[in-house]
């Protein structure tokens, strides 16, 4: 296929529309009893007197614990083994075990990196910044999920993916400007525009030499914030609520103004991305909210599910972009798009990979094949899915391309789904084994190929 279609961007809206759960996958790490003990004093030193309502204040890492469904190993030196790593997720952040360090002491939990992968698209796998992307065609996919505010992505909203060539991921760095004021105003395509609105908390206070990224005012001061928190014997104590560089790390990008939309209404907001958190602070906001941590933890979760091909999970393609591919391979089902997208998504699957067997099984609908004399078409099967009733060169045959549509999704969920086979690379070897002639490799290489190039990505 030769056409490239425009990206599509799909925000946390839509994860939520389709009401996702995310589960415990087999291969992540399973916490011991210590490593769950240590995972929550750290969470309760400065959430569980926000959980109980004793203070107010913004979450520093959530009001609970997030599942999660991705697989992941890393290793700690350049030829030590892959190994998998305890997590725990929440909304602002992920905590990881180190296992290098000693229980309990300062860095045996820290903070995931987790806006360095969002941004460049890849995960780290290693301590010496070996990265790999979610895809077997090594694909880079920065998320474009909106950093601050609510899901949709508007023209003036910037997403991680705003960032990517404008970060310290791709070595970026910018002067020194301490003194200066924070003057520019991004939106989505990284445009820029003179913006100086004169608030003294956008005036650049610090420099971080080690990534070479201005801080202003309004985070340095938050850096250095107090509260109430609980020590290791429960007590309630008042002191700094966070080390800087443990809780954010360093900053990887300039800080920048942009129109955002906070309960759909649009907000000005000054916003900067560090390694593992995002800070916003809303000039309009009550004075202790005008400071606040995105929700990395949450648009990480959506980031993996986005680009980790399942049957399962929020729509990868738009009922628009799902149009546009039929009309390209002028498939017979094209009138029909808005129904047969609407039937994918009430059996919880994606419309995306749905569409993506379509293609890779029958052209769409208009790949000719012959048994016998007989055109293969005739069975208006969407997925080439046997059955009992043997059509056309032994697959089942439907009355409509719709009844085979919903046959294909009844079977993907029974057999697949509900089998643990939900990812691409789990499923394609028992959907079209290689002793039948296959090369299940080869087609869940297709499988990316196809959403990526619908997406818009360079394939």
């Amino acid at each position: 296929m030769t056409r490239t279609f425009r990206r599509i961007i799909i925000g946390l809206g839509l994860l939520f529309a389709c009401n996702l759960v995310l589960q415990p996958a087999a291969a992540a790490a399973a916490a011991t009893d210590a490593q769950v003990a240590s995972f929550r004093l750290l969470w309760a030193r400065t959430e569980d007197l926000v959980y109980d309502g004793v203070v107010s204040r913004s979450w520093v890492w959530g009001p609970e614990p997030l599942d999660y469904s991705y697989k992941d190993t890393y290793r700690y030196s350049a030829s030590g083994p892959y190994t998998a790593r305890a997590f725990r997720h929440y909304d602002k952040g992920r905590m990881e075990i180190d296992a290098r360090q000693p229980a309990g002491s300062r860095w045996y939990i820290r903070g995931g990196a987790l806006v360095k992968e969002l941004v460049s698209g890849k995960v780290q796998t290693s301590e010496t910044g070996e990265q790999q992307t979610l895809n077997p065609l090594n694909v880079a996919t920065p998320a474009e999920i909106p950093v601050v505010g609510d899901p949709q992505v508007t023209i003036d909203t910037p997403t991680y993916a705003t960032f990517t060539n404008y970060s310290f991921v791709k070595g970026v760095r910018a002067a020194n400007r301490v003194g200066q004021s924070v003057n520019k105003l991004i939106n989505h395509n990284a445009d820029t525009i003179f913006y100086d609105p004169g608030d003294p908390k956008a005036q650049i206070s610090t420099y971080e030499t080690a990534t070479g990224h201005n801080i202003p005012k309004a985070f340095t001061d938050y850096f250095t914030k107090t509260g109430m928190v609980l020590d290791a014997n429960r007590n309630r104590v008042t002191e700094p609520l966070f080390d800087p560089l443990y809780v954010f790390g360093y900053p990887i990008t300039e800080p920048y103004w942009a129109r955002v939309q906070v309960g759909g209404k649009t907000k000005m907001v000054l916003l900067q991305l560090f390694e593992r958190r995002v800070l916003s602070y809303t000039p309009s906001n009550d004075p202790d909210w005008q400071v606040e941590m995105g929700n990395v933890g949450l648009h990480y979760l959506a980031w993996r599910s986005q680009n980790e091909l399942t049957f399962t999970g929020p729509p990868r393609l738009t009922l628009d972009q799902f149009r546009k591919v039929l009309a390209f391979y002028r498939s017979p089902v094209l009138g029909d798009a808005g129904d047969l997208y609407a039937t994918i998504v009430n059996y919880g699957l994606d419309p995306g990979v749905a569409l993506a067997f379509f293609v890779r099984e029958s052209g769409a609908g208009t790949a000719v094949g012959y048994c016998g004399g007989q055109n293969s078409l005739d069975n208006k099967n969407w997925g080439n899915v046997r059955g009992e009733e043997d059509g056309v060169c032994g697959f089942q045959k439907f009355p409509t391309w719709k009844a085979g549509l919903e046959a294909w999704c009844r079977l993907m969920l029974k057999y697949y789904v509900n089998k643990g086979l939900n990812r691409m690379e789990d499923a394609i070897p028992v959907y079209a084994p290689s002793a039948d002639g296959n090369n299940p490799a080869k087609y869940v290489k297709e499988m990316y190929s196809y959403i990526l190039k619908w997406q818009g990505y360079d394939v």
